[in-house]
């Protein structure tokens, strides 16, 4: 590897690499390429030759996994024009000690510093307004932490507390107890729309002629694990659908939800997929259900059997009387009232031949369904990735195009694709997720002039959608969307 590398990492952007002293320069206007994965990155084969990385003046962007994995990679320097690190973009380089990020800087991507074994100093300069999912995860090392601006100002800053995985950072700069970070950024007692008895009142007049999805926000303060989903759709008769139930340890929020709404009975249940953040509130809904006396009336599921908590659901249910319709593939279709309910994924085969996975696998063969009112419709897909996403949007194209989207996998950077997003064109995004899913993500909605609504930002989200293409959005801590298709 002894000739220089050179070549394009963006539209206006390109990379030069000297194997003899391993200095990469990257240079031109605009942002860097996104990777799907740093073996896609044009300098692969030097990556670990790489011990320097400059930026030149003009570039916007570090490009998702652009150095992932860059095992001598020893100093990163930024200019002040960069304005977002990319997810994975510099993790798993263990020989990074310091990072000193330039004002400029204003997103930290998902996982980009994820990883660095050898990362012990970090500055963060005034003008970064977010730090996404894990961008400090395991970085056992990190123990000095300096800010360009004030303790008030730091505490503006939108860091992701999923799952903990900004904790290392949080403690570099000594706020390993950061209460004020939760109740500043979920507002758990700052409720201004009513949602939960908004929707209440519409099933108690036997619907209102929209569709509803009121997206329940599941965020329980210091818990470290993913909350999950749980969406109650609403159809125009006042039947009711829950989409998911959560994770065992939200219990609280789901029954408070429920209690407000006055909800004793769902005509339907539904479960994208059995992982625990959707699956393992279940039972506890159907035992509050029936003991109401009124239950669970229809099951909907694919009958991918994983661990105990969805067939432990599933016999509950059962005993009590629900018809239990769990065994959906792609091309089943079901008529709810004027809403036509279609299964895209999985397919049947899918199902016989994932009969075996476990872990994370699981997500690839969540229940994706769309139901179509008049001119609109609702999307939802569970926890697909973004190689299942492009799945289905090659199987069914233009089909996809849906007016509001349950964004896939708690809205973060493993969904979402390029693909997915311009092929459904949603009008209104829902993300699942107790921060705001993915900075960027939200940013490109805002361009588009979509609707972005997250429970971890925004709190509970009732979207209402008429047949004609009506659409009302109004979340609890007060933010609100409305629009004409």
């Amino acid at each position: 590897m002894g000739e220089m590398g050179f070549g394009i990492c963006g539209e206006s952007v390109s990379w030069a690499f000297d194997p003899v002293t391993g200095r990469m320069v990257i240079s031109g206007r605009g942002p860097m390429t996104d990777y799907e994965n740093y073996e896609e990155t044009p300098w692969c084969a030097w990556r670990n030759e790489i011990k320097e990385v400059v930026f030149e003046p003009g570039v916007t962007s570090l490009g998702d996994y652009a150095f992932e994995n860059c095992e001598n990679l020893e100093t990163v320097a930024f200019t002040g024009d960069v304005d977002i690190l990319g997810t994975f973009a510099l993790s798993k380089c263990p020989k990074i000690a310091e990072i000193i990020l330039p004002e400029g800087v204003r997103v930290i991507g998902a996982k980009t510093f994820s990883a660095c074994a050898g990362l012990k100093k970090v500055h963060i300069p005034l003008s970064v307004k977010a730090m996404d999912m894990k961008a400090f995860e395991q970085n056992p090392g990190l123990c000095e932490v300096t800010y360009g601006g004030t303790e008030e100002q730091f505490n503006q800053i939108r860091i992701s507390m999923d799952a903990s995985g900004n904790n290392f950072l949080l403690k570099a700069y000594a706020r390993s107890e950061d209460v004020t970070r939760w109740e500043h950024f979920y507002n758990l007692s700052e409720e201004k729309i009513p949602v939960f008895e908004l929707a209440g009142e519409i099933i108690r007049k036997g619907g209102d002629g929209r569709f509803h999805m009121l997206t329940i926000q599941l965020t329980t303060m210091h818990k470290t694990g993913k909350p999950g989903d749980c969406t109650l759709l609403i159809f125009p008769d006042g039947k009711t659908m829950m989409v998911d139930a959560g994770v065992a340890f939200c219990e609280e929020r789901v029954m408070n939800a429920l209690h407000r709404i006055g909800l004793t009975k769902l005509d339907y249940f539904m479960t994208s997929h059995p992982h625990g953040d959707h699956v393992g509130n279940a039972l506890a809904v159907a035992k509050y259900l029936f003991e109401k006396g009124e239950g669970i009336g229809t099951y909907f599921f694919s009958g991918h059997v994983y661990k105990e908590e969805e067939p432990e659901f599933a016999a509950y249910i059962a005993e009590h009387g629900t018809v239990m319709d769990n065994h959906l593939t792609r091309g089943d279709e079901r008529q709810i009232g004027e809403i036509k309910m279609e299964v895209l994924k999985p397919t049947r085969q899918e199902l016989i031949d994932g009969a075996a996975l476990r872990g994370d696998e699981v997500n690839s063969i969540s229940l994706t369904v769309k139901f179509t009112f008049g001119k609109v419709s609702y999307l939802t897909g569970g926890d697909l990735y973004r190689s299942d996403e492009r799945e289905v949007v090659k199987t069914y194209g233009d089909h996809l195009k849906s007016t509001i989207l349950k964004a896939c996998h708690h809205g973060v950077f493993t969904s979402g694709s390029k693909e997915w997003l311009e092929t459904v064109a949603p009008e209104v995004i829902l993300v699942t997720s107790d921060d705001i899913g993915s900075t960027v993500y939200a940013e490109d909605a805002a361009r588009k002039n979509r609707g972005y609504f997250s429970y971890g930002t925004d709190g509970s989200i009732l979207t209402s959608i008429t047949s004609d293409g009506e659409i009302e959005v109004r979340a609890a801590y007060g933010k609100t969307f409305s629009r004409k298709v």
